[in-house]
């Protein structure tokens, strides 16, 4: 008989399906989210806005790295226009950003925007589905097609900000040699 991880649990209520079996009984579980689909094809339409936004919100970083900057040098009548030029810049990024994030956020749903998002961050729904169901998928027929019954699912490497921080690092020196 099966032990209780060889069990592979497959539901689509994350409560009574995924996250009771795998609290109380110890087993793998699979959630089915039918609107992944959906949620896949929005983000493959709006690729570009994605990435938009991803390069204004690092606009905006590297502009505020530049205002540290200048603030840790004697403020001058030259560094204090400087700083207000930068606030206004930042300010007109900001709009653009809050337009292309409120589109981009629309194309998934008019409402609730990415099921797995909120705002910079996973959503809430996000962090339980990661934490209890060892896989997910939009339907339970994506199972049979794409993985033998014999195959083991493991859980990526999770990566903290730090981490990402070093692993650009590897990666710019490894280039550089």
């Amino acid at each position: 008989m099966p032990a209780g991880e060889e069990i592979l649990y497959v539901g689509d209520h994350l409560y009574s399906d995924v996250l009771r079996s795998k609290r109380t009984l110890g087993w793998r579980t699979a959630l089915i989210v039918p609107e992944l689909t959906n949620e896949m094809v929005a983000f493959r339409e709006n690729r570009e806005l994605h990435h938009q936004i991803i390069q204004l919100r690092k606009l905006r970083d590297d502009m505020n790295s530049y205002a540290d900057e200048l603030k840790r040098l004697s403020l001058t009548l030259e560094t204090e226009k400087k700083m207000m030029d930068l606030e206004e810049d930042d300010s007109k990024v900001k709009n653009v950003l809050t337009t292309l994030t409120e589109r981009y956020h629309k194309a998934f749903h008019p409402v609730w925007g990415q099921m797995f998002v909120a705002g910079y961050q996973d959503s809430r729904f996000a962090f339980y589905v990661e934490n209890y169901a060892c896989l997910y998928t939009s339907k339970a027929s994506n199972l049979g097609v794409n993985a033998s019954p014999e195959r083991a699912f493991r859980t990526s490497a999770e990566m903290l900000p730090h981490d990402k921080i070093m692993a650009d690092l590897t990666t710019i020196l490894d280039g550089a040699e």
